[in-house]
C-alpha cells in the first residue's frame, strides 16, 4: 500500500512560497514509524474490552513503541522463513491489537498482505488463496465459536503453495508456528517447540504436520515409555522367527 505525502501535495496558502518538490510516496509502515518516532509514549493500539467473548489472549493497550517493536519482531520472523520479496502472506485475524500487527509485518518484511474474511471457511480460502499462490498465513486459535488453527492446517492442506503457518493463542496444533512471543520484548524469539518435542526451523514446520497426519498412531507401552510396534508389524517378525527354526504351523 502506497500513500502520497499530503503536505507536499497540498495547495499553498495565500502569501506562501509554492512547494515544487514532487510528492513523497509512503507506504503504511512509513507512516508507522514516523508516528512512532515521533511519539513513542503515546497510546497506539487499544483491545475492544470485550476481546475474551470472541478470541483468546488478554487485553492488550500497546504504545507506539511496543507496537514498533512488536512489528519489527513479527516481520523479522517472517524474514527468517526465507520468503521472496513480494511473496503473498494471508492473513485472517479478528478485529484485535494483532490483526493490525500483523499487517504492518507483512509490509515491513517486504511481503504483500491478502487479508481473509472471518467468515470464509476452508473451501473458500484455500480457492482464493491458490489462486494469488500465497505462500504463508497469519491466523489465530480461536474467533467465537469456530477452531481457527484446525482450519488453517486445513486450508494449508488443500493450498499447495502454503508453506508457513503462524498463529496467535493457545494450544495451537502441531505445525502452526506460535507467534505471541512477539509481544514478550526486545529479545530474539524462543525457538519452536512442537507438541512431540520436536525442535524444528520453521521452513519444515509445514511439511512435519503434513507427515504426522499421514502417519499411523503407535500404542503407548510402560517399556520406559517407549512406542509398542503395531501387531501387523509384530506378527510378521514372529512368522520370520518360525520360518527360520524351521517350525510349522500346519498339523502333522
Amino acid at each position: 500500500m502506497i500513500l502520497e505525502d499530503t503536505l507536499n501535495g497540498a495547495k499553498p496558502i495565500t502569501g506562501e512560497a509554492v512547494n515544487d518538490l514532487p510528492p513523497v510516496r509512503a507506504t503504511l509502515d512509513d507512516l508507522f514509524r514516523r508516528a512512532a518516532a515521533a511519539r513513542p509514549d503515546a497510546l497506539a493500539l487499544v483491545d475492544p474490552p470485550d476481546r475474551l467473548a470472541f478470541t483468546d489472549g488478554p487485553v492488550r493497550r500497546l504504545t507506539y513503541a511496543q507496537a514498533d517493536r512488536a512489528i519489527s519482531a513479527l516481520a523479522a520472523r517472517l524474514r527468517g522463513f526465507g520468503l521472496p520479496t513480494d511473496s503473498v502472506v494471508a492473513i485472517q485475524l479478528p478485529n484485535t491489537v494483532e490483526s493490525v500487527i500483523a499487517l504492518l509485518a507483512v509490509l515491513r518484511a517486504g511481503l504483500i498482505a491478502a487479508p481473509l474474511p472471518l467468515l470464509w471457511r476452508h473451501a473458500d480460502a484455500a480457492a482464493a488463496l491458490s489462486r494469488v499462490a500465497a505462500r504463508a498465513l497469519i491466523g489465530c486459535q480461536r474467533i467465537g465459536d469456530t477452531v481457527h488453527g484446525d482450519l488453517a492446517m486445513h486450508i494449508a492442506m488443500e493450498t499447495f503453495t502454503i508453506r508457513f503457518l503462524c498463529g496467535f493463542g493457545e494450544n495451537l496444533p502441531d505445525g502452526v508456528v506460535p507467534i505471541d512471543d512477539i509481544f514478550a520484548g526486545r529479545g530474539e524469539p524462543p525457538p519452536v517447540v512442537l507438541g512431540d518435542g520436536l525442535r524444528l526451523r520453521p521452513r519444515r514446520l509445514h511439511a512435519h504436520a503434513a507427515q504426522a497426519q499421514q502417519q499411523p498412531s503407535h500404542a503407548a507401552s510402560p517399556n520406559g515409555g517407549r512406542p509398542r510396534p503395531s501387531t501387523s508389524a509384530a506378527a510378521a517378525r514372529a512368522a520370520r522367527r518360525r520360518r527360520g527354526s524351521g517350525w510349522s504351523e500346519r498339523a502333522p
